[in-house]
């Protein structure tokens, strides 16, 4: 008779642990890894750039239908365009040292934002 007490006991506490167990996994008791911090993003503001970089008198405009068309264009004793460095606008912009831009489309100029 013992052993059958000790044979039942040994399934009602194996059949608690799994129960526990389950209990844990489903109200998320056991440890899991976090999930890693995703950068903020946001789009550019390349004709604002072009501006505060050439004193409000510059303006943005595309001479290429893709992400690397974009330049700033400068009037002041003759026209003048400039090239733009996309990362520095994302560090204008967003106000934070490691901001860095990407783009979704290289064929698509509009498809330029920034990660901070």
């Amino acid at each position: 008779m013992s052993t059958s007490i000790a044979s039942a006991r040994t399934k009602v506490l194996g059949l608690l642990m799994v129960v526990a167990i389950l209990a844990c996994a489903s109200f998320g008791s056991f440890g899991t890894a976090a999930k890693p911090a995703q950068a903020a993003t946001g789009g550019i503001n390349i004709d604002a750039y072009c501006k505060a970089s050439y004193m409000g008198t510059a303006r943005a405009i595309l001479v290429a239908n893709n992400v690397y068309g974009w330049r700033c264009q400068y009037t002041w004793y003759g026209l003048k365009i400039y090239g733009i460095d996309l990362n520095a606008a994302c560090r204008w912009q967003y106000g934070r040292s490691w901001a860095t831009s990407h783009f979704n489309n290289y064929s698509n100029p509009y498809s330029w934002y920034c990660s901070y």
